[in-house]
Parts: structure tokens; sequence; C-alpha cells
């Protein structure tokens, strides 16, 4: 019943303080425990602690580096934790974080304000209005979204939106150019200017224009408002793209992830000295060799706000398990063909011409939408006779969907790779 006797907050602080001031030193890159951040596992760590659990404090940025226990939760089972590893020999703080490679972008002050391409939808006519008339914008992946609800106009309205840039002010102006019908319905209407451009340190004013030429309203977005992430497989690799974060120009970019069943979680860290200036910065972060498996990503930025969300699939990579080689046959069947069964692809090559003392290997592989299958001719002898072979090949994990398969053949040892046939194939 240890909760009942010597855990009152002042007589814990009042404990660690007598016992010792000295700090445990931490690698850069490690931070469990370090609630402070200030490169070691101290006194300062616990008073944090208690001053976020009783006091009303501030939480630890990100809260997992408090949990030093992983029971989900910081709480004063944390601080006992602690101290049992500063003063009693106990096991070090494991809050389940890893390292991961960290690439920093350099500092940019922002643009002039350039935008790209633009494009507009608008749903079908709505019978009821749902709401009053008016617009909102948001950023959305580097994209600005301008929206308007509720526009009542024409029914065979063709929607289009022009945007005119003029420093930090952007006007949409709305236009019309189907031809009239004898009704009015009530549109949701969206429009896009793709790859807006940070304007220095300053927020942009939006104003859109209805089709009548009257305001339908005004928003803002912020250089906090363009960040956004990306993600990106490579096999059983994830690239995880932080663009246009929003931070001190002496940023110095840290990242520790948690995977905890299928939730990949990853946290920014700032290890330099603040400076009098932001910037905007392009960051990436680089996960190896996560498990097959269906995942949750989530990316965190320095205040422990969420930069993005996304669900990601990791499938096993194609592997070429089996192949044979049989027959030595004189007259070609002409037939060549791809079975495939949940994920399994088997290539049965009925008619494959070589030399008749060949030794074959066959190789494969997955490149984007193309299946590539080499009959490779391995022996060093030669004959005055030709065959024809039966080969097949089997290859397991591919994925569903529309190939380009591929069959090459490397006739003798010292011979170019020839391609034999080409065919579009769909596995599903």
């Amino acid at each position: 019943m240890i909760g009942k006797r010597n855990l009152h907050p002042r007589a814990l602080l009042l404990m660690v303080f007598i016992l010792s001031l000295f700090f445990v030193p931490l690698n850069s890159a490690d931070y469990c425990g370090d609630v402070n951040k200030d490169g070691g596992i101290n006194i300062l760590d616990v008073v944090d602690i208690i001053n976020y659990k009783y006091k009303g404090g501030p939480p630890p940025m990100p809260e997992i580096i408090g949990d030093v226990n992983q029971s989900g939760e910081i709480d004063i089972l944390d601080v006992i934790y602690i101290i049992n590893f500063k003063y009693k020999g106990g096991p070090p703080p494991d809050c389940g974080i890893f390292d991961c490679a960290a690439v920093q972008g350099a500092c940019r002050s922002g643009s002039s304000g350039a935008g790209g391409t633009l494009y507009s939808t608008a749903n079908e006519c709505l019978r009821e209005s749902d709401g009053d008339n008016g617009m909102y914008v948001e950023m959305i992946n580097g994209d600005l979204y301008v929206f308007h609800e509720n526009a009542y106009y024409n029914c065979c309205l063709e929607y289009r939106v022009e945007f005119i840039i003029d420093g930090s002010n952007i006007i949409a102006y709305e236009y019309d150019d189907g031809e009239p019908c004898d009704c009015i319905c009530y549109f949701d209407l969206e429009s896009v200017l793709e790859d807006l451009e940070p304007f220095e340190y300053t927020t942009y004013t939006i104003t859109l224009i209805g089709i009548d030429g009257q305001p339908v309203g005004t928003d803002i977005v912020s250089p906090e408002d363009f960040d956004y992430m990306s993600l990106n497989l490579v096999g059983n690799d994830l690239y995880v793209n932080h663009f246009d974060a929003y931070y001190n120009c002496c940023f110095e970019y840290q990242v520790v992830y948690s995977i905890m069943g299928n939730g990949i979680n990853i946290f920014e860290f700032d290890i330099g000295s603040a400076c009098y200036c932001i910037c905007f910065f392009d960051l990436e972060t680089i996960i190896e060799d996560i498990p097959t498996g269906q995942y949750f990503v989530t990316l965190f930025d320095l205040e422990g706000d969420t930069v993005g969300f996304e669900s990601i699939e990791i499938v096993p990579e194609p592997e070429l398990t089996d192949y044979s080689v049989g027959g030595c046959g004189t007259k070609a069947r002409n037939d060549l063909e791809y079975i495939f069964d949940n994920g399994t692809l088997i290539m049965n090559h009925y008619d494959a011409y070589f030399n008749c003392t060949n030794v074959f290997s066959i190789e494969f592989n997955l490149s984007e939408d193309t299946l590539r299958f080499y009959e490779i001719s391995t022996g060093s002898g030669y004959a005055t006779c030709m065959c024809y072979y039966e080969m097949s090949a089997t290859v397991i994990n591919i994925p569903t969907g529309s190939y380009v398969a591929e069959i090459y053949q490397k006739q003798y040892p010292n011979s170019d790779i020839e391609l034999y046939d080409r065919r579009e194939i769909l596995l599903e």
C-alpha cells in the first residue's frame, strides 16, 4: 500500500532534494525522462512532473517522455520510477521511443506570394439551404482551398474562379460560364489555388467576390497554417516530410518515434538555441525497417500539436520462391500463361527455345507496375541442337492490380539479354 505513505508531493520533493542534485547524462537524442530537456535526468524533471500532476503546470512536450514506465499515462508511479533509477539502481526510463534519421532543409523566409495552378468544383444543386451564404478558407497540403457554402446561383451553373494575388491580399472572383436556366439552386462550391507559397511573415487575407460582383466574405491564413505532412513508403522504410514548418531560425532538428500496436507516433524536438527570427523549414524523418502491417502515422510538432495523420500499409516484398525447368521438346506449344491466386503468381512458359545442353536459372523483379522474369542460360557447353523447355516460376506477395508482364531471355552466358514477350495482365 505504498500509495498511503510517504508519497505526498512535498515529501517527495524533500526526499529527492536531500539525496542528490546530480544528474545522469543523456545522449542528445535520448529524451525519455528528461522532461525539461536539459540533457539529463535529474531533480528538475521530478519537479516538472509533480508540478504538472498536482499544481497545474505545463505537460511534458511531448507527454510520452514523462511516461517513463510505459503505463499509458503520467502519474506518481513515474516519479517513483525516476527516483528508483537515480538512487536505488533501478532500470533506466523506457518510454518506448526510438531514434530515427532526421534531415533538415535550409531556412526560408518565404516568397513574395507565388501561387500555382487552380481549379474549381461545384456539387449537385441543393433543394434547400443548409445554412447561411458564406465562405471560409483552409490550407491543405500546401494548397489554398476556398469554400463557398449555400451559394444561390442559376441551376445551370458552370463554376469558374480566378485568383489575383497582390502582396498579402488574395482576391478570388467567381464566374458562371454556363447558359442560364429558368431556376435557381443552392450550391456548395470549392476552388483551389495550388502550391501557394508562404508570404514572408505576413498573414494572407482572402476575399471571395461572388458572381454578382458583391463580396461573399473574407478569411485569413497565417504562416502557421502552411505546414503539412507527407508520407512516402520505400519498401519497409517510411519517409515522413514536414513541409513549411514555421520554427525558430536557429532550429536544430531532432526526432524520436514510438510504435505501439498499429500506431506510429513521431515527435519533433528543437535542440538548438533560440534566435530572434522565424523561418520556414522542410524537414524529413526516416524510419527504417518497419514490420509489415497496417499503421496509423501521426506527426507532432514542437508544441505537441498534430501536423498530420495518415494510414499506411507495409506489405511484404515480392519474392521468387521457386522455379523449375523441364523437358527438351522438339515442338512448340506456343503457350505462355500467368496464374494468380491470393498474392501468389505462377508464370508458366511452355516453349522456351534454348540450346539443348543449357543449364538455367530464372530471376524476377518488380518495378512499379512491371513484372519482369529473366530466363538465363548458365551452362558453358554448346550442342548443335535446340530444345523447347517448359519453365515455371512462382512469386509470392504480389498485390492485386494491373501490370505489364515481361519475359527476358539470355541465350548464352556471353550473349545479351533480350525481350521475349510483353503483355498486360490483370491480377485480381
